[in-house]
Parts: structure tokens; sequence; C-alpha cells
């Protein structure tokens, strides 16, 4: 793994105060139907010591960054917006995996409040042409990780399941920002970013952008202003341990106060749709005559997550050689927040096609999608239905 990388040489310069108060707040989902609960979460960046300031505007590399030779483009070609305007880092086709952003050692131990690392992030989407083809498949994804012995081992901080290659969250820029683990403040801590699988060079595609490493306030203070939540002081936030299940649309506030007594704030909305129920109703006999009587019954269930009608599309190939070949299924489209056992029941393929030359070496002919066809080179096109 050590080879695959290109070290930057460059001295490591910490500033001397990061003077921003700021608070992001997130939700495991923003709108749900009466009766679901979400959790908040929030992080709050404010008076601590700044080790890493990475924002990529110089189309390159700053001091104390390394990436796989070559994988790296500085031209914004597949968001020329970018996060905010700027040039930023992305991972395009000049190579296949891994793809790897790695920063230098850093000494940790005087983060007594503990270390928070932020970046923007963006999957390019699924099925665009090259190199703004986005990962879609759950091993595309991207790893945050860190390392204490000098890169001979890694440890997962979190991973980015692309979730079918067009979830809003990644494939549109958004901030993310993780609190590293008490086992990674220590005095030689690596930080990466790691994308072990792809379909090849042409394909699956993301940016990174405005990466902060920083040690965190040792007296700020995040709160969640609805049920008085404290992450407490010198914890730059996380997830509130106290999911919130409202009735009706819903506004919640974290606030954030430092230090030196600045307060910030920021706001998160909580959608809430009505309930949808199944009602059923049946009269035995359904037909009586004046001053006889009927059994009604009746049934209703709340629809909790109505039926979706997923749809799957692959562009996606596999050689035969002989014997048989796959390729992978990829289901978008389902209308719930998580995957769990059951979630899906039955995969209905509607239809496949294959086409291909073979030799037939046959003097009765070879088959063919029922058929048979000739001695010699043949074309074989079969349209299957299910």
């Amino acid at each position: 793994m050590k080879k695959a990388l290109l070290f930057l040489s460059g001295f490591l310069f910490y500033s001397s105060v990061y003077s921003q108060c700021d608070v992001s707040t997130s939700a495991t989902a923003t709108t749900i139907r009466c009766g679901q609960s979400v959790s908040l979460s929030a992080f709050g960046q404010s008076n601590g010591t700044v080790i890493l300031n990475e924002t990529f505007n110089s189309s390159g590399f700053g001091p104390g960054w390394g990436s796989t030779p070559g994988a790296t483009s500085f031209s914004n070609p597949c968001s020329p917006a970018g996060a905010d305007g700027t040039p930023h880092a992305w991972m395009d086709n000049n190579t296949s995996v891994p793809r790897i952003l790695t920063s230098s050692p850093y000494n940790l131990t005087s983060a007594t409040a503990g270390v928070t690392v932020c970046f923007d992030l963006l999957f390019a989407e699924q099925g665009n042409s090259a190199p703004c083809e986005g990962p879609d498949e759950p091993d595309e994804g991207v790893f945050l990780q860190y390392s204490t012995d000098g890169g001979t081992t890694w440890t997962d901080i979190t991973y980015f399941d692309p979730n079918g290659g067009n979830d809003a969250q990644l494939v549109n820029w958004n901030n993310w920002c993780f609190e590293l683990p008490p086992a990674a403040i220590t005095g030689n801590t690596i930080i990466r970013w790691l994308q072990t699988a792809d379909s090849g060079a042409d394909y699956d595609h993301w940016g990174i952008d405005n990466v902060q490493i920083y040690q965190n306030d040792v007296n700020g203070q995040v709160v969640w202003l609805h049920d008085n939540y404290s992450y407490g002081i010198g914890n730059p936030g996380g997830v509130n341990p106290n999911p919130v299940t409202p009735t009706t649309t819903t506004t919640y506030t974290a606030q954030l106060t430092t230090g030196t007594g600045t307060v910030c704030t920021n706001t998160i909305t909580i959608t809430v749709l009505p309930p949808e129920f199944d009602v059923n109703i049946t009269a035995t006999p359904a037909t009586v005559c004046t001053g006889d009587c009927a059994n009604i019954t009746a049934t209703a269930v709340e629809v909790i997550s109505p039926a979706s009608t997923p749809t799957s599309e692959n562009n996606e190939f596999d050689l035969v050689t002989g014997g048989s070949a796959s390729v992978n299924i990829n289901v978008q489209g389902l209308n719930t927040t998580s995957i769990t056992n059951g979630t899906i029941t039955e995969v209905v393929i509607n239809g496949f096609n294959f086409s291909g030359n073979s030799f037939c070496s046959n003097f009765g002919g070879c088959p063919c999608n029922g058929g048979t066809i000739g001695f010699w080179l043949f074309l074989c096109i079969k349209h299957k239905w299910f």
C-alpha cells in the first residue's frame, strides 16, 4: 500500500486560533410519516487549533498531502462551480482503484478535548460519462480512516455507501464532520480517504474539498434547545441519543457556545406527512332485504412506508468465454430510509438481452434461443422475458 502513494514533503504548521463559530445540523431523515422517529446530529466548530486547512485552491496539493499517482484532477471537470466556486480535488479516470488521499502524520497529544475532521464530499451520479460516472455498488464507496503506526494498519472512522448512485446527500456537495475516536489521539496519526472497488478507471468517480482537521475548543459546548441535551464541554457534537417523533412539521435548533462566550445556532426542519391508511370493509351478506341483518367487518392499517416502484438499470457487461457470466443488480427507488433483512422480498427480471459471436464447430448445428444454427461462425441474439 505504501508503494501506491506519493507523499509530498513539507513542514507541519499550526495556525494560532480557529475563531469561527459555526454549528451544523443533520438528521437521519428530513421527511417522515406521522409516527416515525428520526435521530438528530450536530457538530460545532470553534476556537480550536487548526492542524490542517486544505482548500485545493492552488489547483494542487498543499504541504502534507499524498495521493495515488495520477489519480487526482483539479480542473473541476464534473462540478464546474465546485463546493464554493474554487478548485477541488477530483478522482477522475486516469487510474483505477485504489484511489487514495492521505495526510501527513500529526501529533495530536495536546488535543485534550478531541480532534474533528471536516470536509466537503461529492459523488458523481451513476450512469454519467467518464470522468463523471458515479459509484453505485455497495463496495464502491469511500472510507475515512486513520492510522497510528505510520500507515501499516488502518481503522475505519466511517464509510460512505453510494446507496445506488443517486443519493441526494452524496451527488450534491455536502459538508461532513467526524470526531476522531480516542484511540486516534496519538503523536503519530495519519488520516486518509480510500476507495477500494470500482468497475474500471472510467467509473465511480468522486471529489473532495475544504478539508479541515482541528483540535476541539476545550471550553465549547453544543446543546439541542428542544430537550436541552448537551454533548459536554469540549465535545464538538455527534448524534443526539434522544430520537424525536414529531406529529407535525417541526424545527429543531442546536446551539454552540464557544469558550469566549460567542453563541451561534443552526436549525433543521423535519417535515411530517399525514398518515396513510389501508382500510378494508366487507359485509356478509352483501345484499339484504328490509329488516334483515348483515355482519360488517372492517380493518384499518396505517401504511408507514407506502409502496414504491423500484427500478434497476445496469450499464455493465461480462464477457462470456465459456460457461456462464453474471452482473450485479442495482435496485433503486425504494421508499425507505434504511435497508434491513426483508426490505427486498422479491426481484423480478422483466427482461434482459444477450448478443455475441460464437464459432459453431458441430456439423449438426448449434443451439441458439431454442432453435438451431448451422455449422460455422454465427450470430446468436437472444431476448428472454419473464
